[in-house]
C-alpha cells in the first residue's frame, strides 16, 4: 500500500486531465451562451426598429391631419385617402419632399415591397419611404393602410362606407416588414384610429 501512494505521477496526469475537461465544458457553456445572447439582441434591435419605423408612420399621419386643421381652406381628410380609389382601404407610402419639408402620402402603391425605406441624411435624421437617390437603403419596407370610417346613422361609426355615408374618421395602421433570420420576413403591425374630431 505503501508503493500505491508514493506513486503520485499518474494521478496528478490524471487530475489535470479532469481538470480541463471541466474547464472545457465550462467555456462551451458559457461561449454558447454568449453567440445566443448576441443573436437574441440583434433580433430585439431589429423588431425595436420595426416597431420605431410603425410608430413613425402613425406619427406622420396624424399630423397630416392635425395640419389639415389648422389650414380653413382644406377638409380634414385631405391628403388622408386616396380620391382615385373608390375601395374602403387605400395604400399609401409616406414621402419627403426635401424642398418644402413636408410629408405626404402617395398612394400609388400595390404592395409593401414598393415601399421601401431610405435613410435620408438630413439634420432631423429621419426615415423615409422615398426616392433610392436620395438616401441609403435600410432593408425595412414600411405601407400606411387606410381605412374609411363612416357614419351610417349608427354608433359607433363602421365600416366599410357606402356611397352617400359621412366620412368620420380613419383607421390607420403601419405595416412594416425586414428579413429576419435567413428565408425569413419579420411584420409589424400598428394600428391608430383617426377621426374628425378637434
Amino acid at each position: 500500500m505503501n508503493k500505491v501512494l508514493k506513486n503520485k505521477k499518474g494521478q496528478t496526469l490524471l487530475e489535470i486531465v479532469f481538470v480541463l475537461l471541466i474547464l472545457l465544458s465550462a467555456a462551451t457553456v458559457l461561449m454558447s451562451t454568449y453567440f445566443y445572447s448576441n443573436r437574441a439582441q440583434g433580433v430585439d434591435l431589429r423588431q425595436s426598429l420595426g416597431s420605431q419605423f410603425a410608430r413613425e408612420g402613425l406619427d406622420f399621419v396624424r399630423n397630416l391631419r392635425d395640419s389639415n386643421w389648422l389650414n380653413p381652406d382644406k377638409d380634414w381628410s385631405d391628403g388622408l385617402i386616396s380620391t382615385d380609389n373608390p375601395d374602403n382601404v387605400s395604400r399609401a407610402r409616406l414621402e419627403w419632399d426635401p424642398t418644402s419639408g413636408s410629408v405626404n402620402l402617395n398612394f400609388l402603391v400595390n404592395d409593401i415591397t414598393e415601399s421601401q425605406i431610405y435613410k435620408h441624411n438630413n439634420e432631423n435624421g429621419f426615415y423615409f419611404n422615398y426616392d433610392a437617390a436620395a438616401g441609403e437603403a435600410t432593408g425595412y419596407y414600411r405601407l400606411m393602410e387606410i381605412e374609411k370610417i363612416c357614419d351610417q346613422q349608427n354608433f359607433p361609426p363602421q365600416t366599410p362606407c357606402q356611397n352617400g355615408d359621412l366620412l368620420v374618421g380613419v383607421k390607420v395602421t403601419a405595416v412594416t416588414q425586414w428579413s429576419g433570420q435567413p428565408g425569413q420576413t419579420k411584420e409589424y403591425r400598428l394600428s391608430d384610429y383617426l377621426y374628425n374630431w378637434k
